[in-house]
């Protein structure tokens, strides 16, 4: 039976490939989790969000690794998506997902692809797309974007 080592952990003093032996990316191993929360706005407030329009979430820093991305609302959004990435990739972490489930926390997921990254090079500004139908303006909705860190 063969024994295989994740990524994280080739050239480490676990699998004995190196000498002297790397170290494990902190923040793929042992990293610490952090989070940014992005509100819409509060409960009475005004702005809706049409089909297209972004919210901006917050910036990565360099050397994040992201996690995961939730939602929480206190209207159902119905038809409306969220896409969660980059103005230049729009869709990079999440995929047009829909936040119907109310006054409860929802994982909205992370793409393999982009999970499968390792740590960013340099900072990143994240965005949130609406896609398909209006949030209305009442709406309470907050996104969380989990990642992990060296610090």
């Amino acid at each position: 039976m063969a024994t295989y080592y994740a990524r994280e952990f080739i050239g480490t003093s676990v699998d004995g490939t190196q000498n002297p032996p790397k170290m494990a990316n902190a923040a793929a191993v042992d990293g610490k989790v952090r989070s940014i929360d992005a509100t819409k706005n509060p409960a009475g407030g005004t702005q809706a969000l049409a089909a297209a329009d972004k919210l901006y979430l917050g910036r990565l820093p360099a050397g994040a690794i992201a996690t995961g991305f939730f939602g929480i609302t206190d209207t159902t959004l119905g038809t409306s998506t969220i896409s969660i990435g980059t103005l230049a990739a729009p869709t990079k972490y999440v995929n047009a997902q829909t936040l119907t489930t109310v006054n409860q926390k929802v994982s909205l997921g992370i793409n393999a692809a982009a999970r499968d990254d390792g740590p960013l090079a340099a900072p990143e500004d994240l965005y949130a797309t609406i896609g398909t139908a209006t949030v209305a303006a009442a709406t309470v909705l907050v996104l969380e974007t989990e990642y992990k860190a060296t610090a």
